[in-house]
């Protein structure tokens, strides 16, 4: 339990085109106290991360547009 606290106030982005994949994600990083982000694709992954900051970067690698490796390449 006490690693979980070190992720408090932590912000998260998460990456996937599964909007039940990304709930589950941010409801367990919420109750850790986590600042959850979400993003549908990577083209929308990479407008979150060009304008704003992000402690950790959930990415799913299958994804429509944009995928993950791309985005990292990106």
């Amino acid at each position: 339990m006490r690693s979980w606290r070190a992720m408090e106030k932590r912000r998260v982005l998460c990456v996937d085109d599964s909007s039940a994949s990304r709930r589950i994600v941010a409801d367990v990083l919420k109750n850790m106290g986590v600042e959850c982000f979400e993003a549908v694709d990577g083209v929308d992954g990479l407008n979150h991360l060009v304008s704003d900051h992000f402690d950790l970067v959930i990415l799913d690698i299958n994804m429509p547009n944009l995928d993950g490796a791309e985005m990292i390449e990106g």
